[in-house]
C-alpha cells in the first residue's frame, strides 16, 4: 500500500464519520482534529475504523 493508497482511506473514513465535511478542508498539514472541529468521539471513530482498514493501531 503507498502513501496515496493510505492517504485515501484516510480521506474515505473522515467524510463517512463526518459527512458535513468537504474533502477540500482536509488539510494534511494540518491537525485533522483541530482543523476539522471533530469532537473527540467522532476522532475516535474514525481512528477505530482506520485501525479495522489499516490494520494499524494508532495511539
Amino acid at each position: 500500500m503507498n502513501t496515496d493508497e493510505i492517504k485515501k482511506i484516510i480521506i474515505e473514513q473522515i467524510l463517512e464519520v463526518a459527512p458535513e465535511i468537504s474533502e477540500d478542508e482536509i488539510d494534511d498539514n494540518k491537525n485533522i482534529q483541530r482543523s476539522l472541529e471533530l469532537d473527540s468521539f467522532d476522532f475516535l471513530k474514525i481512528l477505530t475504523a482506520l485501525n479495522e482498514k489499516l490494520g494499524v493501531e494508532v495511539p
